[in-house]
């Protein structure tokens, strides 16, 4: 060793003693320090600072230049001793004198000084990383160094080892004991104290990859080490916790590591944190842990769409299906999925355990041709990409079918009533549609369907022939429907006469005859009064009897006349049978049907008494504009019965009974007033 070696003495009073260690310190440190805490590592590194503090030995580290120093000027010595060591050593007289005189007083062999060197920085080092069990060790082997010192190197530690109160170093100065001796009789002085010297503990962790999606793995590893010899610890149990909950218990190997495979959840997208935890349960170990992290990102998601079949004409009903699938073909449960015709909303389903979804589409009042059905999936919480598809179905048009009820004998200026149904093939209410009648080959009006029902009423005039004719109703077609027609045989024959043929007339010729009687008893009466001024003025002396004139005797005729002609007055015939008729619809609930009938009946009497000719094309409301100036006297009633009409015809409003009988109502001031007039 060259001359700029440190020179290094330490004195480091504990006894040796394997884990478990039986240790000793000094009377003068209290040990209820030591042992005040119930925390056994906060207990060894209090015991291992005194251990290594000045007053548990002497610490002393010297270079060649310093003793030189030291010998020019004890005083320096000092100061050198305290900066590099930061001790307090006080010497005194033959100390002095003796490091004055000897050049080697403090001289150690190379080999001490080379194990005192290396094993005072591997205790430094272990004591500032807290490794304490490591630092108790090195201190037992430099203790066993310092007995081997020789006589001139023992005399030097025993001057300062004679500063600790009741050290008795008289023995040893005469001779009568050992320098060995010397050290017994200083751990006389100290109490005994009892630890177990827990070795540190390293836990490595390492997380790969960093990130991946739902379905993805996630490796976690790492280690459980001894620091002081980099061994692995075996058999011990490490914690693995992600985002605060235990994923998994795992059991090092004979190298002290371990493995764990993770498989990424249904979880939010984000950073999760991982810790690793070692936590002896017996082991003279002290806990260890790390922590690391991995992130989640949204996972790619696939949606299968099929159709079967994929055509079909309205009403049909075809089966959608499918599976919403993540990136790693695992179905996704409890999702919601979005399904659309042509780009319009329909309904959402949810996704079963195993990710599928089923739906029946029944196909709706659409066009024929073809149309796009869309599947999508909007994430809300589940940490996946959005997705969707279309596939493509056909609609066909369908067949129709009309059946057609109406009376089979009808008769000249009456009602021709006629009802039925449109359906499809499949029979199915056609929801809405246009029909066309037809008596023989002409054309007497049109009807609209609702929800599969039509009604039509036709007003049989004298200019319909009498005879047998066909009724043909006749549905045209559409977008999404085959045209159709049916048709129904029809007689029309002359009304029987019943008396009401004949009370009208007979009703006018009273009228008359009354008239000219009334005329005549008139004549008499002034007759009779022209004879009595005469008689009068005769002054006859006679005495007047009461005359029998023809006055007394037409009174009564006269008074039973003008009777027979104020009693009431009987309604036609046709107009009690519609009446009759309306009611007992309206009995019957076909509330629609009553209001429409009062409305064509309304209608037919305005074509009927004026020059204004129907067209198809005009609205309800439009033809009520066009004969309004031509009906004054009943303009508010026609109206108010057309608004009733398209209401019950053409709006979802429900028909109640009092609406239906006040449209009844309507047509019979329209009647009257059209009879006043």
């Amino acid at each position: 060793m060259d001359s700029n070696s440190n020179l290094l003495l330490v004195l480091l009073v504990i006894s040796t003693a394997a884990v478990p260690v039986s240790g000793e310190i000094p009377s003068h440190i209290n040990p209820i320090n030591a042992t005040a805490t119930s925390d056994l590592h906060e207990r060894q590194l209090f015991l291992i600072n005194e251990l290594l503090s000045y007053r548990s030995g002497i610490l002393i580290s010297l270079n060649s230049s310093d003793i030189k120093g030291a010998q020019e000027n004890l005083d320096n010595y000092l100061r050198i001793l305290q900066e590099n060591n930061n001790i307090l050593i006080e010497m005194r007289g033959d100390v002095y004198t003796e490091l004055n005189e000897s050049g080697y007083a403090l001289n150690l062999t190379v080999d001490q000084v080379n194990q005192l060197r290396t094993l005072y920085e591997e205790g430094r080092l272990a004591y500032n990383n807290n490794q304490t069990g490591k630092a108790v060790q090195i201190a037992l082997e430099a203790r066993n160094i310092i007995r081997n010192l020789n006589s001139m190197q023992q005399e030097l530690v025993m001057e300062a080892v004679a500063q600790y109160p009741g050290a008795n170093v008289t023995l040893y100065q005469d001779g009568s004991s050992s320098f060995d001796g010397l050290l017994e009789e200083i751990q006389k002085r100290w109490h005994p104290v009892e630890l177990t010297l827990f070795d540190d503990t390293a836990t490595s962790l390492s997380v790969l990859p960093e990130g991946g999606e739902f379905g993805d793995m996630v490796y976690i590893n790492g280690s459980l080490i001894l620091p002081r010899n980099r061994s692995g610890i075996s058999g011990a149990s490490v914690v693995i916790t992600i985002d605060n909950e235990t994923a998994a218990n795992i059991t090092t190997d004979q190298n002290g590591r371990y493995n764990y495979t993770y498989r990424i959840p249904y979880k939010r997208p984000g950073i999760y944190h991982v810790q690793v935890d070692f936590v002896p349960v017996s082991e003279p170990l002290l806990a260890s842990s790390a922590e690391g992290s991995f992130f989640i990102k949204p996972s790619n998601t696939t949606l299968t769409i099929a159709a079967n079949p994929d055509y079909g004409g309205f009403g049909d009903i075809i089966h959608l299906s499918g599976i919403l699938a993540a990136k790693n073909e695992h179905g996704v449960a409890d999702a919601d999925i979005v399904i659309s015709l042509d780009n319009e909303t329909l309904v959402e389903v949810k996704t079963d355990q195993n990710g599928s979804y089923k739906y029946d589409l029944a196909i709706p009042l659409i066009a024929y041709g073809e149309h796009t059905i869309g599947m999508e999936f909007v994430p809300s919480v589940q940490p996946l990409s959005r997705s969707g598809n279309t596939t493509a179905i056909r609609v066909m048009q369908t067949n129709t079918a009309l059946t057609v009820s109406a009376p089979g004998i009808s008769y000249q200026q009456d009602y021709l009533n006629i009802t039925g149904k449109l359906k499809t093939a499949k029979d199915l209410n056609v929801p809405a549609a246009s029909i066309t009648i037809l008596l023989d080959t002409e054309e007497i009006g049109t009807a609209v369907v609702n929800n599969g029902d039509f009604f039509f009423s036709y007003w049989i005039t004298r200019n319909v022939s009498l005879g047998n004719h066909t009724v043909m109703v006749r549905f045209n077609g559409g977008s999404l429907f085959l045209p159709s027609e049916n048709s129904v045989s029809l007689e029309i024959k002359n009304r029987p006469l019943s008396y009401q043929t004949f009370l009208i007339p007979g009703i006018v010729i009273i009228i008359v005859l009354l008239y000219i009687k009334t005329k005549r008893v008139l004549w008499l009466r002034i007759s009779a009064f022209i004879s009595a001024i005469r008689a009068r003025s005769r002054k006859s002396t006679e005495t007047e009897k009461p005359a029998i004139t023809s006055d007394s005797l037409t009174e009564a005729k006269i008074r039973e006349e003008v009777q027979v002609r104020e009693s009431p007055h009987e309604g036609s015939e046709r107009l009690n049978k519609v009446y009759a008729h309306l009611e007992e619809l309206v009995k019957q609930k076909q509330l629609k049907e009553s209001v429409y009938f009062s409305y064509r009946n309304s209608k037919d009497l305005i074509l009927t008494h004026t020059s204004i000719k129907d067209s198809p094309q005009q609205t309800h409301r439009e033809f009520y504009d066009l004969v309004k100036n031509d009906i004054p006297a009943f303009s508010g009633e026609f109206r108010e019965l057309t608004e009733l009409y398209e209401i019950a015809m053409y709006s979802d409003k429900e028909i109640y009974v009092d609406r239906a009988v006040e449209a009844i109502e309507l047509l019979k001031k329209i009647y009257n007033r059209a009879g006043e007039k």
